[in-house]
């Protein structure tokens, strides 16, 4: 993929039950790299406990946006590629792996291809933690997509879910990577050699 290319991420919790998720949800955006939080008919108060969530990831949660519906937010937000997650395969939800649908849209999709949509968003867009995303709020996303597991659990909590999310993404397309500052490094006479081997 071009590396000049840059892409707007945002993150879409659709009728989120619990508010600590939410301020989870923002953390994983600060690790990731993602821009803006979009909230669609949350059923909870934000307080402090999604502030506490948040921990140093606050940006996203303090500058959220809020729609009523998602007919409000598609009438909003109408321009972009739409990516709606499910962990359920069934009638009219012919999932796939996130993984390999953006391979395939690398391949296939004007959306990576022509320049013209470099500055157009993406927007990843989750379930509530109950029941996930029904079939009227998944019928206008462009790709219906999967994070895989490999346990006997297909569920993952939806914070989780969004920070796997945006790592896939970023495995995809890139981007900075964070740099450390040094801080978590052991002193020179604590570090193991490269070859350590405890036995």
């Amino acid at each position: 993929m071009n590396p000049e290319k840059k892409y707007l991420i945002n993150v879409v919790l659709v009728r989120s039950l619990y508010e600590r998720n939410i301020g989870a949800a923002s953390r994983a955006m600060a690790n990731m790299g993602a821009h803006r939080l979009i909230l669609v008919n949350p059923q909870c108060e934000i307080t402090y406990e999604a502030q506490l969530a948040a921990a140093t990831g606050q940006e996203a949660l303090q500058n959220r946006k809020v729609y009523a519906s998602m007919q409000e937010f598609l009438s909003q937000e109408a321009d972009g590629l739409k990516i709606a997650f499910t962990a359920r395969d069934g009638r009219g939800r012919a999932t796939r792996d996130f993984q390999e649908s953006l391979r395939w849209m690398q391949e296939n999709s004007p959306y990576f291809s022509e320049e013209e949509y470099l500055t157009l968003p993406v927007y990843l867009i989750f379930g509530a933690e109950d029941a996930g995303l029904s079939a009227d709020e998944i019928q206008d996303a462009n790709y219906c997509c999967c994070i895989p597991t490999y346990g006997d659990n297909s569920s993952l909590n939806l914070s989780q879910a969004v920070l796997l999310g945006l790592f896939i993404l970023r495995q995809v397309i890139g981007g900075e990577r964070t740099k450390l500052d040094g801080g978590q490094l052991k002193r020179d006479s604590e570090q193991l050699p490269m070859n350590f081997n405890p036995d």
